[in-house]
């Protein structure tokens, strides 16, 4: 599911409840709402953080060996950090 089908949803979500009185659940109309838009920014800002983590494929110099390191990570010393890097652990771990 895309970011744009999720507004989607949250749209069509939008239509179907309003103007109908609160059921007496526990989470009113508006409750879902705000979780929904929760939602949908987070996945908004995940989207643009692992865009900015992607993987790429890289030379080790000393070894002559590729491997795959963090477009957006790197260390003092020049070198790339491997990838997953701990920006896309942390990610992974809220995640689960």
């Amino acid at each position: 599911m895309t970011i744009e089908d999720l507004r989607a949803t949250v749209d069509d979500f939008r239509g179907m409840i309003a103007g109908k009185p609160d059921a007496g659940y526990a989470l009113t109309n508006g409750d879902i709402l705000d979780l929904l838009s929760e939602l949908v920014t987070r996945r908004d800002a995940d989207a643009v953080i692992r865009g900015i983590h992607d993987p790429v494929d890289a030379l080790h110099l000393p070894s002559g060996r590729r491997m795959r390191v963090c477009a957006g990570c790197g260390a003092d010393d020049g070198n790339w950090q491997p990838w997953p890097c701990p920006t896309i652990g942390a990610l992974e771990a809220v995640n689960r």
